[in-house]
């Protein structure tokens, strides 16, 4: 089945293997990688979507996501853009290094209609470097 990849969030709660037949299992959650598209997807429960990854180009090796990102969103767009088209992020934090998975990246997250998006930037706060959608859960 072919999917229309141009709406991401679209993607949340359908099941994996809707998505791609080539799954990975790390520590009880599935992995899709379609780097080519700019898109990864994880299901905590391995049965169905329950985030979307839209990579900006080179971010983890991916190329860019080319479809429309919620928000109005563009991968070109800083922090100080971000918000002030979205208002104030629901959360956000700032760069920091987390003891064995590495330097994490600042970022802020959002809530848009029925998705929570969480967005992460580069190290200068200058451009995006990935959009994870995921359902909002009041």
């Amino acid at each position: 089945m072919k999917m229309d990849l141009s709406r991401a969030e679209e993607l949340v709660g359908v099941p994996l293997e809707t998505v791609a037949t080539a799954i990975t299992l790390i520590e009880g959650q599935s992995y899709i990688e379609l780097r080519a598209k700019g898109i990864s997807c994880v299901s905590e429960d391995n049965a169905t979507v329950t985030a979307v990854q839209l990579h900006s180009f080179g971010h983890e090796r991916y190329s860019r996501y080319t479809g429309v990102l919620p928000g109005n969103l563009e991968f070109m767009m800083g922090r100080s853009q971000v918000r002030a088209s979205l208002g104030t992020p629901q959360q956000s934090g700032e760069a920091s290094a987390v003891p064995i998975l590495g330097a994490k990246p600042p970022w802020d997250a959002f809530v848009i209609g029925l998705l929570r998006v969480h967005i992460e930037y580069t190290d200068t706060c200058d451009s995006i470097g990935m959009v994870t959608l995921t359902k909002h859960v009041k």
